[in-house]
């Protein structure tokens, strides 16, 4: 699996789509589902809306950890611990007992310097600054590979990642 993650309104649901489209399987964002729902908000109570979603996102992973297939993974299990240290909250201790090792790389998403107010964001370009700097800290320190993705169109992005996972022929296609 590899992880599409950044922060919000970077382009993440767009470049997920762009590679649906070349065929790759994908999995949706757990905690947009959540929000969605309306029931666990995380403006209202961010442990709450993280146990929530972890829990999601272990559950949709779990068929895919065996997979030969290139699933990429619209955020990980560990865009959660970087959204409590964002917050300056602290993490349960679940993530220090979850394995990185289900992640072949990471590809994080660097801004695109407009922010698009949708009514599921909250945030704002300064958080969507930072929580990529922590995003990038916390897989790193899981000791996964994080190719930094940088603001470009959507087509360059996708070659960038399909080149970044050694997927030369789909990339190709946009040159």
């Amino acid at each position: 699996m590899i992880v599409i993650t950044g922060g919000p309104s970077v382009g993440k649901s767009t470049l997920l789509n762009e590679l649906r489209i070349s065929g790759f399987a994908v999995l949706p964002e757990q905690a947009t589902e959540v929000i969605k729902e309306g029931k666990i908000l995380p403006w209202e109570n961010r442990d709450l809306f993280q146990r929530e979603v972890l829990k999601r996102q272990l559950e949709a992973e779990a068929p895919f950890h065996d997979s030969k297939d290139t699933v990429f993974v619209d955020r990980g299990v560990f865009d959660g611990e970087a959204y409590y240290k964002c917050d300056g909250i602290e993490s349960p201790s679940v993530f220090k007992e979850l394995s990185a090792m289900q992640y072949s790389k990471v590809l994080l998403l660097e801004p695109l310097g407009v922010f698009v107010q949708d009514g599921i964001r909250f945030e704002n370009m300064e958080f969507t600054v930072r929580i990529t700097q922590v995003l990038h800290e916390v897989y790193s320190a899981k000791g996964l590979e994080v190719i930094r993705i940088p603001a470009e169109t959507v087509q360059r992005r996708l070659q960038l990642a399909l080149s970044s996972i050694g997927e030369r022929n789909c990339a190709l296609s946009f040159a």
